[in-house]
């Protein structure tokens, strides 16, 4: 086998591979020997048809299971040959195959760029003073009791602003939007609500259970939600409960119904430890920013694109999944992907450097997340949720997401590498 490297720029690489035509042969025989026992052509009895004709009449069959075989090991033999680890799956083309005569291909792919981190010791960051006012605990104990709020229905009065209606209703876009009319039973529109259109609201305000309506709505083409945006819409709507907010009273029952605290003064001082542990954390996340944008400014290098649509992969999957775990169909939810994906493109780009950069020191201080710190970050998840060692494991394995558990515990490991190294004061010193 012959096999030339070709580096096309700092991150993309080209293999240009040659297999012998003894081997080629040899492939081609194999796979004309196994089609011609299971062939079945006019005249000839299945197994008997002569291997000329099976080669003629079978020639794509022939070329695909060859190629299926010869190019991913030659392949993966020429990057052995070159010591190459690629991150991103291979184009194969270029690709010439002909019985008697080597086979020939190019592999193109994409491989980390080669750099140099320079400074990375010394770095200046601030850590300011962490603290909790009495306001914010006393906010975070508000937005429990509006989760804990319940739905009530209320009798003997028309709708006010502030009340949920629970309404069967029809649309109809106009003129008609592709799909036709849409109609949904017991959909609850609090009225009078920033989310809910002012024009909708009003139109409900005053109406009795029980009671149907039809009106029209001119949606102004700066909407929010497209669907809606600009359009002309027919509504046949029948109120079928009239439902007002009530929200548990902050006490100490209050508190023991969400858990294990002996009274409201137990749960305040919890909700304080928790707004405490997570500002801290923020504040260490600015941190790490502060501390790795100044690297990513330092450094120049090309950053490969297949990272980039990775990252890109992973924050729409985090979105996607934050719609299911909300109970919203992904077929109907109005969410603008692409549009999305082009946001967050530059700060994809910034994460991948950053973790590009991360993962170089790491190298250039032959530093690495050993077993027992794998097999120790393991355990503690496993007790954290509940599970066996064995089932997290498990997950992770047929996830295949260990290796990006490991990346992001070597992450975690060499932040707290450069904030050791670094020069860190309170925000606000001099």
């Amino acid at each position: 086998m012959k096999a030339e490297l070709k580096e096309i720029s700092s991150y993309q690489r080209e293999l240009l591979i040659e297999v012998p035509a003894d081997i080629v042969q040899q492939e081609i025989d194999q796979a004309s020997q196994a089609i011609k026992k299971t062939a079945r052509l006019p005249g000839f009895r299945q197994g008997k048809t002569p291997i000329p004709i099976v080669k003629s009449r079978f020639s794509r069959e022939i070329k695909d299971e060859v190629l299926n075989r010869l190019l991913p090991k030659y392949y993966e033999e020429a990057l052995e040959q070159h010591r190459l680890s690629p991150i991103s799956p291979p184009v194969m083309d270029d690709i010439t195959l002909k019985e008697g005569e080597p086979l020939n291909f190019k592999a193109s792919f994409e491989v980390k760029p080669s750099f140099k981190v320079e400074n990375y010791k010394g770095l200046k960051g601030s850590r300011p003073e962490v603290k909790v006012t009495p306001e914010e605990v006393e906010t975070a104990l508000r937005n429990l009791q509006e989760r804990g709020a319940q739905l009530i229905s209320v009798e003997g009065r028309g709708v006010q602003s502030g009340d949920w209606a629970m309404l069967d209703v029809k649309e109809q876009f106009d003129p008609p939007a592709k799909g036709g009319s849409h109609r949904e039973e017991n959909a609850l529109i609090e009225v009078g609500s920033p989310r809910t259109f002012e024009g909708f609201s009003q139109q409900l305000i005053g109406m009795s259970r029980g009671e149907k309506k039809s009106f029209t709505i001119n949606y102004p083409p700066d909407l929010p939600q497209k669907k809606l945006a600009g359009k002309k819409v027919h509504y046949k709507v029948k109120l079928k409960e009239i439902k007002i907010k009530e929200i548990p009273p902050l006490d100490d029952e209050f508190a023991r119904d969400l858990g294990d605290f002996r009274d409201l003064g137990d749960l305040r001082e919890k909700m304080e430890k928790d707004l405490l542990s997570r500002k801290v954390e923020e504040a260490e996340r600015d941190l790490t920013d502060e501390l790795l944008s100044q690297l990513v400014d330092a450094h120049t290098f090309e950053i490969p694109p297949y990272l980039v649509e990775q990252e890109l992969d992973r924050r729409v999957s985090r979105v996607a999944n934050d719609f299911v775990m909300q109970g919203i169909d992904l077929k109907r939810v109005e969410f603008d992907w692409d549009k999305f994906r082009q946001e967050q493109r530059p700060d994809a780009i910034k994460s991948v450097k950053k973790w590009l950069i991360v993962e170089q020191i790491a190298n250039q201080e032959n530093i690495v997340v050993s077993p027992d710190e794998l097999q120790t970050e393991i355990e503690r998840i496993a007790a954290e949720n509940n599970k066996s060692v064995a089932y997290i494991k498990g997950w992770l394995q047929k996830e295949g997401k260990m290796e990006e558990f490991k990346n992001q515990l070597l992450f975690l490991k060499m932040v707290d590498f450069l904030k050791k190294k670094a020069i860190i004061v309170k925000k606000g010193d001099n």
